[in-house]
């Protein structure tokens, strides 16, 4: 059953009508999403890019949910790929300019500060950033004593200048010389933060109505109707007349269990009904509700880490939000609340792989810790990993069990935090302690074993990604491969599985 205990009101989820027609953050509050940790400066703005990116996931999981009610979850997870993901962010911070107004570099005065009215000649500046001239050839320009004194330069001195320039290397690398252009370098993937620290920002002062503002001023959800998205009644679950209680003669346990009473039922049994299990014809399986549940406990854990957690450093903070948002920690919240009990499924060798799974968490108490991430390793003495520690269907379950409690209270998000909370504050309470690391850092600082992650490569006739990893154990080099659905997770994969064999080898 759902453990009792005082949930803590999250205050990104307190009523933001009156928020959303606010004058928006403060200038500081901007200045903090648009500083780079490149910076070196008091605040940089990782912490409210964590919180972006989270909030962005959920609205355009939720925004996709609605939009198209005839994709699968695997469309669904491709076009929010496209949405979220940092092309889609870099092209969108670059149309309004956000790359112009970024801190990337540190202020040091003996060698990037520009003198008031300091200017590199129209003529040459044009030249030097129309033909990516390396701009060091400034140091290589001489101008006359008397020019320099009257401040005008001559045709001929132009002229010289310009024949120098065109002289010049032409290569599109950073050379440290930029500022003097008026312009700086950074990566896609650095306006891609800015944009989510931005919308972090935004979420923080105008609420979850006031970030889906700023998504459509930058042109990322151009079409969302917030209202709507938040407020409107989800579309009936059921696709077939029919009772769902005849499919569910366990539905009074599970609601006890849950501490949640469904208003309509139809789905509870989508959020337990297994793609295999064909006699289900009334509601879809859970899939969807996974999408949207995966996308919603990523978001309230992520505020509530974010909100209390402030001596954490971003690096920490992204490892305890890695830690909680999984599925091998969904998967063993599922197995202790006993929801795969309750699993629908005509999958004979899933239903072994559950069990086996059940009973180590069993001779452990059901304790949520790092040796998990060996689960699967411990069973197989190859060099090969796959990305699936503990049977997916765990994690699943209890991701789509929150999609459907969410739709079915009428999104109300607060209700949902209560349950998620009651749920997972063993674990947030002890990560938040003694947050794990990620294993591809992990494998990073086992530095005598030289790791190196080699190209990832697209598994033939497949949508799986193979990414080996090369490491140096006394004297001798090993290679482990890992699997995953994208290049991180691979890594992922590959790096347990090394971290694995130096333990036991130790």
């Amino acid at each position: 059953m759902r453990p009792t205990v005082s949930v803590p009101s999250l205050d990104i989820l307190v009523s933001t009508d009156n928020l959303f027609f606010s004058h928006g953050p403060n200038a500081v509050e901007i200045m903090h999403a648009l500083t780079t940790k490149l910076g070196n400066d008091m605040f940089d703005l990782e912490r409210l890019e964590t919180l972006g990116d989270s909030y962005l996931k959920f609205i355009t999981s939720l925004f996709l949910y609605h939009k198209f009610p005839a994709f699968n979850e695997g469309q669904l997870t491709a076009l929010k790929g496209k949405i979220i993901g940092n092309r889609n962010l870099y092209y969108c911070g670059n149309k309004k300019n956000i790359p112009g107004r970024i801190k990337n570099d540190a202020f040091i005065p003996t060698s990037n500060f520009i003198a008031p009215a300091y200017t590199v000649l129209r003529p040459l500046q044009k030249i030097l950033l129309d033909e990516s001239v390396a701009p060091n050839v400034l140091y290589e320009l001489r101008i006359p004593e008397e020019e320099k004194f009257t401040g005008y330069i001559s045709e001929d001195t132009k002229m010289t200048m310009q024949q120098i320039v065109m002289n010049w290397d032409k290569e599109d690398t950073k050379t440290g010389y930029e500022h003097y252009l008026g312009v700086q370098i950074l990566s896609d993937k650095t306006i891609a933060d800015s944009v989510e620290a931005l919308i972090g920002v935004y979420l923080k002062s105008n609420g979850i109505k006031g970030a889906a503002k700023l998504l459509k001023w930058f042109g990322i959800l151009p079409n969302i109707q917030i209202d709507e998205l938040l407020y409107s009644n989800p579309p009936d679950p059921l696709i077939n007349p029919g009772n769902p209680n005849s499919y569910m003669p366990w539905a009074n346990d599970m609601e006890t269990k849950i501490g949640y009473k469904f208003n309509n039922r139809a789905f509870l049994l989508q959020a337990f009904t297994h793609p295999s299990y064909t006699p289900n014809v009334i509601t879809e399986c859970y899939q969807r509700l996974e999408f949207l549940g995966d996308a919603i406990l990523d978001f309230l854990i992520t505020c509530y880490i974010y909100e209390t957690c402030g001596n954490l450093s971003p690096g920490h903070l992204t490892d305890l939000r890695s830690a909680l948002v999984n599925n091998i920690t969904f998967a063993c919240l599922a197995v202790r609340y006993g929801l795969d009990t309750a699993l629908l499924s005509y999958a004979p060798k899933l239903h072994e792989a559950i069990d086996r799974f059940v009973k180590f968490q069993q001779e452990r108490n059901y304790v949520v810790n790092d040796e998990l991430l060996w689960v699967l390793l411990e069973e197989e003495e190859c060099n090969l990993a796959e990305y699936v520690d503990v049977p997916k269907v765990l994690g699943d379950l209890f991701e789509s069990l929150i999609g459907a409690i969410y739709l079915d209270s009428g999104k109300n998000l607060t209700k949902v935090w209560e349950i998620v909370y009651s749920f997972t504050h063993k674990e947030i309470d002890k990560f938040s302690k003694n947050t794990p690391k990620h294993p591809v850092r992990l494998i990073y600082e086992n530095t005598d074993s030289r790791p190196k992650f080699l190209d990832a490569v697209l598994i033939e006739g497949t949508d799986t990604i193979m990414v080996p990893l090369k490491i140096t154990f006394a004297g001798k080099e090993k290679l482990f491969h890992g699997f995953g659905a994208n290049k991180k997770q691979a890594k992922c994969a590959a790096a347990k599985q090394a971290l694995k064999t130096l333990k036991h080898e130790k």
